[in-house]
């Protein structure tokens, strides 16, 4: 159970980290002044890498979560 948590802990500490460098990234392109197609197109791509990591990390979290609870109903 303490594993448990621990795991879950650490992906949510993940999950933030993720998430604040996506905010910062958008953050400062935003800031750029009139930029380029392609930059747009670097940023949208960067942006879903971020987007794909966090939902990953959630994935793995849902997935830790069924499992601890599948192993609390195993213990009753």
């Amino acid at each position: 159970m303490k594993s448990i948590n621990e795991t879950r802990r650490k992906l949510q500490l993940q999950i933030n980290h993720v998430s604040s460098l996506m905010e910062n990234y958008a953050r400062n392109f935003n800031r750029q002044n009139n930029p380029d197609e392609f930059q747009k197109k670097v940023y949208q791509n960067d942006i879903q890498k971020y987007e794909s990591q966090i939902d990953y990390l959630q994935n793995e979290l849902g997935k830790l979560s069924v499992n601890h609870r599948n192993t609390i109903l195993e213990l009753d």
